[in-house]
């Protein structure tokens, strides 16, 4: 009985390994690729939120500023941040008899609207 473990525990070692001549080489492992990484769209609108308030002057009224911000953040998973960057872009949008304060103004809540949010979310900034 001795004899007959350490015969089977070789002839299984064999067997699990291939070594039957037909494969000389073991098999390479399959490659994986791992996926992207998921953009996080509430946390960029937010970081850019902090961004532009950071710059001089007043780069909030500047559609090729806020816009971009605006279409991240409708982006985002947080349907507050989502709902702000809707107001955002929609800010920019001339409206008839707009003076530029009433733009000013307009653009400046928006902008508000969304700190507002990402605060709610991410407590004080910057974010």
């Amino acid at each position: 009985m001795n004899r007959a473990v350490p015969a089977i525990t070789a002839a299984l070692a064999l067997a699990l390994t291939g070594c039957g001549g037909d494969n000389p080489e073991p098999a390479a492992a399959p490659a994986t690729s791992s996926p992207a990484p998921a953009v996080d769209f509430t946390r960029t609108a937010c970081s850019r939120v902090s961004t532009v308030s950071d710059l001089e002057g007043p780069a909030e009224l500047d559609g090729n500023v806020g816009v971009p911000v605006a279409e991240s953040a409708q982006l985002a998973t947080n349907p507050a941040v989502a709902e702000a960057g809707r107001v955002l872009e929609g800010a920019y949008q001339p409206q008839p008899g707009d003076t530029t304060h009433d733009f000013a103004l307009r653009v400046q809540r928006a902008w508000l609207g969304l700190a507002e949010a990402c605060g709610n979310l991410y407590g004080d900034g910057p974010w």
